[in-house]
């Protein structure tokens, strides 16, 4: 089987869920998000908020609520957990993502921006910033690709392009705290 016949949302074959057994440590401002259920630790900004999807495999991290007109929340950073049919590359989940991106939301003026593999905590990620029209508006995304054996973890963020560089330095942040447990 190809992946390129697989989507994030076709490939999937397991709820992950989010626990009760979970923790948040507060310490410098920052406040830590330990899932024990789908392995993983990330650190956000004190006064951000955790909201489960309803698969439970959407985890979004939300600042403070100020209803712009695009957006409810000052930043937000999701991360997207799928267990695979197979393993994968970070590239192969990259390019089926994206391209559910492009179909899912009809986006157009799609374009990469910058695409490079980073290193957090010894696993490398695909970075990679794209840009795209949707509903009038020009969106910026930062994404981080990793697969370990079959589970895809997606993380990153989506604002308006006007407001990019507001969060581009807070949501590497974010991914470099990123930690399997």
């Amino acid at each position: 089987m190809k992946l390129k016949y697989l989507s994030v949302f076709v490939f999937f074959q397991g709820v992950l869920l989010y626990g009760q057994n979970d923790s948040i440590i507060v310490k410098d401002n920052k406040k830590t998000f330990v899932n024990k259920t789908l392995n993983y630790e990330l650190t956000v900004p004190s006064n951000w908020i955790c909201t489960v999807g309803e698969a439970n495999t959407y985890i979004l991290y939300s600042g403070p609520r100020i209803d712009s007109g695009y957006f409810k929340n000052d930043g937000s950073f999701a991360i997207t957990v799928e267990k695979l049919s197979r393993p994968a590359s970070n590239e192969e989940a990259m390019e089926v993502n994206l391209s559910n991106i492009k179909d899912f939301t009809h986006m157009t003026n799609f374009k990469i921006l910058d695409r490079k593999n980073v290193v957090f905590d010894n696993n490398t990620f695909l970075y990679v910033v794209y840009q795209g029209t949707a509903s009038g508006v020009i969106f910026s995304s930062m994404q981080f690709y990793f697969v370990k054996e079959d589970i895809l973890y997606v993380l990153g963020g989506t604002i308006p392009s006007e407001t990019f560089g507001k969060y581009k330095e807070l949501y590497y942040a974010i991914a470099s705290s990123f930690r399997l447990k």
